[in-house]
């Protein structure tokens, strides 16, 4: 099995971006991750994350 690469721009990484809810639960921010994967513009990235 291959293990796979997290994105990392910069010197934030996808971990480094990781919010815990209150009940301990993963998330991550939308704004946040934009710039991460490569999106300047915020109407870019939610237009490419919406889906068709």
């Amino acid at each position: 099995m291959t293990k796979k690469t997290l994105p990392v721009r910069g010197n934030i990484s996808f971990e480094e971006l990781k919010k815990l809810n209150e009940h301990g639960a993963e998330y991550w921010s939308a704004r946040e991750l934009q710039s991460l994967l490569g999106y300047s513009q915020w109407r870019r990235f939610r237009m490419q994350s919406a889906g068709p």
